[in-house]
């Protein structure tokens, strides 16, 4: 029996072939279960964030086995196999072991050392826990990893400086605009990343934030940290012509932003300039309002630089 993975990340694919493939939090016992069930595997787990969709397994039939978790990938998204697997990767032992130790330290992330992969890869472990698909081996794999990555951080240097996708679409924000302090900026999302978003602005001087989310609870707190305003989720279309930065970093399963949407808002706006910054997997924003004049539109991909 042999610890593999097969999956792809920012390196391989680009974030319309990873949204594609994306497991919301809320499905992945479903997806693990389907996939025990379809692939016959006795224990896997799924590692799905914005920058790499991957999943771990054990297997005493290699070839078949990994044939099988591509059918899965393809199944369950209802994806054709030609649209993602020339992105994939897939590992074997020694080297899916360390792949995982390269994953949890930091090593392999989109910002390098970042410190929000680590407590991701423990939900998708968690996961697998609870839903019994993790057992023996990758229960020694992750606990593993996640000792490996606490040393990575304890005896390098590998998460001092710029270490998180928010403190980098800061930075983007900054080189795209120079200075930032008198804007005003819409975040859309209380997550990890929209929190560490607003800490990064509020470093650069930023006072005017604006705060939405589907639960208004966590908007209000979050808000209330930094000194920012909150509005109700239905409500952050209205505020777009008001607003110079939206960054979104959201878990919607749908577009939030569409087209005719920032049209609209740029009539308002009299053409005034619009920095949009999608964060989310899937997307938040539709791609085409790239191509509104005057809308500047940035992804998850365009922090690799």
């Amino acid at each position: 029996m042999q610890i593999k993975v097969i999956g792809l990340n920012h390196k391989t694919s680009s974030v319309e072939i990873r949204e594609k493939l994306h497991f919301s939090k809320s499905f992945l016992p479903e997806a693990l279960k389907k996939l025990r069930q379809s692939a016959k595997i006795k224990e896997a787990a799924v590692l799905s964030t914005c920058n790499r969709v991957e999943i771990y397994f054990t297997s005493s039939c290699p070839r078949e086995d990994a044939e099988r978790v591509k059918n899965f990938f393809s199944s369950f998204h209802n994806v054709e196999r030609s649209v993602f697997e020339f992105s994939l990767y897939e590992y074997s032992e020694p080297e899916s072991v360390s792949h995982l130790f390269k994953v949890a330290s930091g090593i392999d992330s989109l910002v390098i050392g970042e410190s929000q992969i680590l407590s991701q890869v423990k939900q998708a472990y968690k996961i697998a826990s609870e839903t019994k698909t993790s057992a023996k081996i990758l229960n020694r794999l992750f606990q593993t990893a996640f000792e490996v990555a606490k040393l990575v951080r304890a005896k390098t240097g590998i998460n001092q400086g710029v270490i998180s996708i928010g403190s980098v679409a800061v930075e983007l924000m900054e080189k795209a605009l120079g200075k930032i302090s008198s804007r005003k900026v819409m975040v859309l999302g209380a997550g990890e990343v929209s929190t560490l978003v607003i800490k990064h602005l509020i470093s650069k001087g930023i006072s005017s934030i604006i705060v939405s989310n589907r639960s208004f609870e966590r908007a209000r707190k979050l808000a209330q940290v930094y000194e920012g305003e909150v509005i109700r989720f239905d409500q952050y279309l209205e505020y777009i012509p008001q607003i110079d930065i939206v960054i979104s970093s959201t878990s919607a399963p749908h577009l939030l932003i569409k087209k005719g949407d920032i049209l609209l808002a740029m009539e308002k706006r009299k053409s005034k300039a619009l920095f949009l910054i999608d964060l989310a997997i899937p997307r938040d924003i539709e791609p085409d309002i790239k191509d509104i004049p005057g809308v500047f539109l940035y992804n998850i991909d365009h922090l690799k630089q």
